[in-house]
């Protein structure tokens, strides 16, 4: 049998169905309902249930709108058209001297998104590239049930290659990530901005010696940024004289890694002489030559000398770690 006779047999059941066009579904109708095509025999060998897959095709044909005129001129869509060709290039590739309906299924099961491929593999019979079909019950256990009619018409999803569904995934992540920084980073800028106010204003008490007053402002411009280093709370600590603020003074100075030379010299003056020791410095130096000094507070030296004095300082220390805690962008 030639294309153009199926395709003709193919156009009558869509008359009969009083249906305008001929598509994929009657294709797949006229496959079946010819005796002894090679399409209906290869389905046979499969097992497959050609009664059910009748009654299938017939319950979806009974949900799409009869024309209710009589019809005489139809015409075959642009689906249709192209599984034709591409069951002329099935029958190359299995060097057949002619096109045969076998060559059609195998092109209906080749494509994506068809609901005559979809029936198909309701009933078990898939395109595998390397033995052409198959029925693969293991992979679709309904293949010998009937299968209701919401499940045999639905568009099996499609499913895009593994690297590209972790790309998505990756891409998903970023987006979520970025959207969740942004306001953090525009909130982060905001307390910047408030933290040289607060800094600021600090300063201009500071000098005039009015160092409570200063202590709360210098408090609130190192919580909001942690660009600056507590150096003038630590000196309005110093500057009051007493044994207490001196801890304080000490338990901050225990939370920075480090300070410049400059910052040493401006709180060395106001340091107890007894605490000198606990200072160390740590030269860098570059072709022998020191370029920079940097210093810490050692703590296990208070430690060693005075036990009261290290419980002392070593609450203030937690006392300012719990502080800075208290900021959302730390």
């Amino acid at each position: 049998m030639s294309i153009q006779e199926f395709v003709s047999i193919a156009s009558k059941k869509a008359i009969l169905l009083q249906h305008k066009t001929v598509k994929i579904e009657h294709l797949l109708l006229a496959i079946i309902q010819i005796e002894d095509s090679e399409g209906k025999k290869f389905l046979n060998d499969l097992s497959v249930s050609i009664a059910d897959l009748e009654i299938a095709l017939m319950e979806l044909f009974d949900k799409t709108i009869a024309d209710e005129r009589e019809v005489s001129i139809i015409i075959t869509s642009k689906e249709v058209e192209d599984i034709l060709k591409f069951a002329e290039i099935e029958a190359k590739i299995d060097k057949a001297p002619t096109t045969n309906t076998k060559h059609i299924l195998k092109a209906i099961l080749r494509e994506d998104d068809l609901i005559a491929k979809q029936i198909l593999n309701n009933f078990g019979v898939f395109y595998d590239s390397k033995i052409e079909v198959k029925n693969d019950k293991e992979k679709n256990p309904l293949s010998n049930k009937i299968i209701p009619n919401n499940e045999r018409v639905a568009l099996k999803p499609h499913h895009y290659p593994k690297s590209i569904r972790i790309s998505f995934v990756i891409l998903a992540l970023i987006f979520v990530y970025t959207f969740t920084l942004i306001p953090k980073i525009l909130n982060t800028r905001s307390d910047v901005k408030m933290s040289m106010q607060y800094i600021e204003k600090g300063d201009l008490l500071y000098f005039k010696g009015d160092f409570d007053e200063a202590i709360p402002y210098y408090k609130k411009g190192v919580l909001l940024s942690w660009r600056y280093k507590p150096i003038k709370l630590i000196s309005c600590y110093l500057r009051k004289g007493d044994e207490n603020s001196m801890y304080k003074a000490l338990g901050i100075l225990a939370n920075i890694s480090s300070i410049s030379q400059a910052q040493y010299d401006e709180l060395a003056p106001n340091i107890t002489n007894k605490y000198f020791d606990c200072l160390r410095g740590t030269n860098m130096t570059f072709r022998g030559e020191v370029i920079q000094t940097t210093y810490h507070f050692d703590l296990s030296k208070c430690m060693e000398r005075n036990s009261e004095e290290y419980k002392n300082i070593k609450k203030a220390e937690k006392e300012y770690k719990l502080f800075l805690e208290t900021n959302p962008n730390r």
